[in-house]
């Protein structure tokens, strides 16, 4: 299998894998930043538990190496992530993962931007019927008060796409280590917006299912895709 067949098998399992997390998320009640704080935590003690048996310098080498790109990429992972908890409370599963699969056209933007790489005749026509889809979407969406959740998801799946784009240059930077990162921004960030930080035991189950094992596992897949 070439490289590209496995990133784009490993970036799809990440996406079908991340599709599942709006399952967890439609079923709590709780706030989109309670559920991001927690979420957070679970996803930093599941990779950080990973990291410890890596060698014994291993992450103050990762992190003296690439640390303004780790700290960058984490933020913009972390302010997505609570993107798409937003969007997943307001409007359909079916619109969040229709719009999150233009990623690939965000992508290919971004590459263009910061590292001046060409746009190729399949993604300007990929993003002729992506654009086809968004307007039907939008358009649908409209008059059922939905259209603050089309507008999470779309600003979630284009600060996915680059913080992707900027790993793309650093393929050393070890992709447990920024999930890990990236869970601690989320908690922190959140903290900032949660009145209060009370949850139940039902969701709290529901949410650490989710942060220890699915949603670090899908950023990692789709991190290193």
């Amino acid at each position: 299998m070439s490289n590209n067949a496995k990133g784009l098998a490993l970036t799809s399992l990440g996406v079908l894998i991340m599709s599942l997390e709006s399952l967890f998320i439609k079923f709590t009640s709780i706030s989109s930043f309670l559920f991001s704080f927690y979420m957070g935590i679970f996803m930093f003690i599941s990779m950080a538990s990973t990291l410890l048996f890596k060698e014994k310098n291993f992450v103050k080498n990762a992190i003296k190496s690439s640390y303004v790109v780790l700290i960058v990429c984490a933020i913009l992972m972390a302010v997505s992530n609570i993107l798409f908890i937003s969007a997943v409370k307001t409007t359909t599963v079916a619109n969040v993962v229709i719009i999150f699969s233009t990623a690939a056209l965000f992508s290919a933007l971004f590459a263009y931007l910061f590292y001046k790489e060409k746009i190729t005749k399949n993604i300007i026509i990929a993003s002729f019927f992506m654009f086809v889809g968004l307007y039907i979407i939008f358009n649908d969406e409209l008059e059922v008060g939905s259209l603050d959740g089309n507008i999470y998801a779309l600003l979630c799946t284009s600060l996915f796409a680059m913080s992707f784009v900027l790993l793309s240059r650093y393929k050393q930077m070890d992709r447990v280590l920024l999930t890990a990162m990236s869970g601690l921004s989320l908690s922190i960030i959140a903290f900032f917006f949660c009145e209060d930080l009370a949850i139940d035991l039902k969701t709290l189950a529901v949410v650490m299912t989710m942060g220890l094992l699915i949603s670090p596992i899908s950023r990692v897949l789709l991190g290193t895709g």
